[in-house]
């Protein structure tokens, strides 16, 4: 059984992907909620790879960033109405 909250504060250390998040036993709105603090997280990453702060993979942090939106998708829930800051980047990016 997957803990909600101990998830939300790593979530690519609670899930090896996506996907697998996907095929847990959560609502839909949990598995949205770890994906957007996912999505966010590697916005973040890419956001420290372009400023040379990280040595992360960009490709693999693009392709992980990718998968995360796949799925989000696949819940259908409308994001319209959500507003989460994007991680800016301290070269003046927003």
């Amino acid at each position: 059984m997957i803990d909600f909250d101990t998830a939300l504060q790593d979530v690519a250390k609670a899930f090896k992907t996506p996907r697998d998040l996907m095929r847990a036993a959560l609502s839909p709105q949990q598995k949205d909620k770890l994906l957007e603090q996912w999505e966010y997280d590697l916005r973040e990453q890419q956001v420290a790879s372009d400023e040379a702060m990280t040595s992360n993979r960009p490709g693999q942090t693009a392709e992980l960033l990718r998968e995360v939106k796949t799925c989000r998708s696949a819940l259908g829930i409308d994001h319209s109405s959500q507003k989460r800051s994007t991680p800016s980047s301290k070269q003046g990016g927003a």
